[in-house]
């Protein structure tokens, strides 16, 4: 049985950020928005996704791991099945071995997916985001 979902009926969000550490959470959140990035901020896979089909969002980061058995590859999943969803870019922020998230991906049969390794900084988040979703603004054009 398949499940329509309506979506994006909420304010724009430029990060969904995912984390069940509050310290972490709290800390990414004020980050962003200093840079005058909308940013909401959850705890759960199951918050994450109610976010997603409220807010229209430009880009998810979600830790690796989301308490007892969730993980953020299980939201990337998720993602990567909501046809409204699908063209949403995501990226992993971790602790864990790279290894262990790169395994739970193919797993998953998702392909790769950007990682961000904590600790981190405020430049490495910076430059991590950029890459994730370069603007959109940008036209080129062919000149011969």
């Amino acid at each position: 049985m398949s499940v329509a979902l309506h979506l994006h009926t909420g304010p724009k969000v430029d990060v969904l950020i995912v984390d069940d550490n509050p310290f972490m959470r709290a800390a990414v959140t004020r980050i962003l928005q200093r840079q005058g990035r909308q940013c909401v901020a959850v705890a759960t896979l199951d918050a994450a996704k109610m976010t997603l089909i409220d807010h229209p969002t430009a880009m998810v980061l979600t830790d690796f791991s989301l308490g007892s058995r969730d993980t953020g590859v299980d939201l990337v999943r998720w993602i990567r099945a909501q046809p409204g969803l699908v063209s949403t870019p995501c990226g992993i922020m971790s602790g864990s071995d790279r290894r262990q998230i790169t395994d739970a991906l193919m797993e998953a049969g998702l392909g790769p997916v950007p990682v961000l390794e904590k600790p981190f900084g405020l430049g490495d988040l910076e430059v991590f985001l950029a890459a994730l979703a370069p603007p959109r603004n940008t036209v080129t054009a062919n000149v011969p």
